[in-house]
């Protein structure tokens, strides 16, 4: 993880970058057992397979315009040898 700060036309400007390698351990097929409540015989269902490895990437930017407004963008990605997951928002957070 990486942060600072940077005083920019007497605004600051905090910038943050953050890398991560994520592994999988045993199934990467997440299964489960269920039934229901009123009786019957129990079933699996099984979600989307888990990638064994990946990468997290996110990176932002806060700009603080005054002690009340900050205006923000980040971006989130993960990374595997078969699946990607990208995400970008933006905020405005104004206190009061």
């Amino acid at each position: 993880r990486l942060a600072t700060s940077v005083v920019v036309g007497g605004m600051t400007l905090g910038p943050r970058l953050s890398a991560a390698w994520q592994h999988v351990l045993g199934d990467v097929t997440p299964v489960t057992t269920l039934s229901f409540a009123s009786g019957g015989t129990a079933f699996e269902i099984a979600g989307a397979p888990l990638a064994r490895d990946s990468v997290l990437l996110e990176a932002g930017a806060d700009l603080y315009l005054n002690a009340q407004t900050t205006l923000g963008i980040l971006y989130q990605g993960q990374v595997a040898r078969n699946a990607e997951d990208h995400a970008v928002r933006g905020r405005l957070a104004v206190r009061f």
